[in-house]
């Protein structure tokens, strides 16, 4: 997947960085997006290879902006990854794979070799 796109939705500004650097440093390309909202623009008008979500946006549930995604056919079947700071966060999987791909991750470290697949 190196090379790849891959768009980050979170609020946290530093977070989104610190992710993206990350992912830059593993040679992925990252688009970024502050909202829910936002990310639905992003992730339909870029069409990324990968969609890491927040799931404690404000203005978009993370389950809710999961199922919007699965419901348009331009990023039905993009892979999706939850990833929170939040250690006890916790992703109620049939809500936001609707028969994709889902990881529940924390530290993006631990994404790297399923990214790698």
């Amino acid at each position: 997947m190196a090379g790849k796109k891959i768009l980050i939705i979170d609020m946290d500004a530093a977070s989104r960085s610190f992710v993206g650097a990350v992912l830059q440093k593993e040679g992925y390309q990252t688009l970024e997006a502050a909202s829910g909202r936002e990310g639905l623009v992003v992730a339909w008008r870029d069409r990324p290879d990968l969609l890491i979500i927040d799931p404690d946006l404000t203005d978009l549930p993370g389950e809710t902006l999961a199922l919007r995604l699965r419901q348009d056919a331009r990023t039905a079947h993009t892979p999706l990854i939850a990833l929170s700071s939040d250690p006890n966060r916790r992703v109620s999987a049939p809500r936001w794979t609707q028969g994709s791909q889902n990881i529940w991750l924390r530290p993006p470290k631990w994404c790297l070799p399923w990214l790698r697949q």
